[in-house]
């Protein structure tokens, strides 16, 4: 009975969401919340590629699956509380939806969420050590401004372009 007064019940995986006892609770409560959420069904990876120069380049990326699209939505609401923006998307092939932290985000993640398995860790430590040799503070961040915004008929797409190194 108390598990189900904070908000936990028996669901199928389509069905789970953030319980509402969660959205009201303190922000060391929720890091630990989505510590756990990402422990389980999430996953880090660091992975190579060269910018347009043919330099060599190192990206992270933190994802979470789940069959639970309220799941995705009310995990990217928590970790806003930390300034972390995620991106949803549907792989059609599982039907499940996803969570993606990229980049600026992901290592965000890393530094004020991170992981309890010392192997998920272990990726996020390594990949901080180059990020610190080689990447900006958020001090140097470049803001944009947005020239042009379409509404489609079909569906909406928004497209946001870093010159050289990221779509969002």
């Amino acid at each position: 009975e108390y598990l189900y007064d904070i908000g936990l019940e028996r669901q199928k995986s389509g069905d789970k969401e953030v319980p509402f006892s969660i959205y009201q609770s303190p922000k060391y409560v929720i890091k630990e919340f989505l510590s756990a959420l990402f422990e389980g069904d999430g996953s880090i990876s660091c992975g190579n590629w060269k910018d347009s120069k043919g330099k060599p380049r190192k990206s992270l990326m933190v994802s979470y699956t789940s069959k639970s699209e309220k799941l995705i939505d009310g995990i990217s609401q928590l970790l806003l509380v930390f300034g972390i923006v995620g991106c949803k998307t549907l792989e059609k092939r599982r039907n499940t939806f996803q969570l993606k932290l990229h980049s600026y985000s992901a290592v965000e993640f890393v530094k004020k969420i991170g992981f309890i398995s010392s192997s998920k860790r272990k990726i996020g430590s390594e990949y901080m050590d180059l990020y610190k040799k080689y990447h900006f503070d958020k001090s140097q961040e470049i803001y944009l401004c947005v020239k042009k915004i379409e509404i489609l008929q079909e569906e909406f797409l928004f497209d946001f372009t870093i010159p050289v190194e990221h779509n969002f």
